[in-house]
């Protein structure tokens, strides 16, 4: 358990495929920035936590790129993505509904 998340099986079978300990995922949740996807919370270890961490004297560059993704209080998965968007891409709803409508006829 990291800070009342708890560590599912999957997200436990993939800290260690990647080599990612317990005490990393706890610095990407402490430091991390937030970014939501799909209803789910990304803590991710960018330069702006990097920068954070370093201004209250603690390094953090060795977890830079680390993403853990959180749903309701359950870590689900990590992984690594030091090229992190600004942004998420986002599915707009006015793209989908386009998308299902039918084409005018000529």
């Amino acid at each position: 358990m990291i800070k009342g998340l708890v560590v599912s099986e999957h997200a436990r079978l993939r800290m260690a495929q990647r080599g990612v300990s317990m005490r990393a995922v706890e610095l990407a949740v402490t430091w991390g920035s937030v970014r939501w996807q799909t209803g789910s919370r990304v803590l991710v270890v960018d330069d702006n936590a990097v920068a954070a961490a370093a201004r209250r004297g603690e390094d953090i560059t060795a977890v830079h790129g680390l993403h853990v993704v959180v749903t309701d209080g359950v870590v689900v998965t990590i992984y690594r993505n030091r090229r992190t968007p600004r942004t998420f891409a986002r599915k707009h709803r006015s793209d989908r509904q386009r998308r299902h409508e039918p084409r005018a006829r000529r």
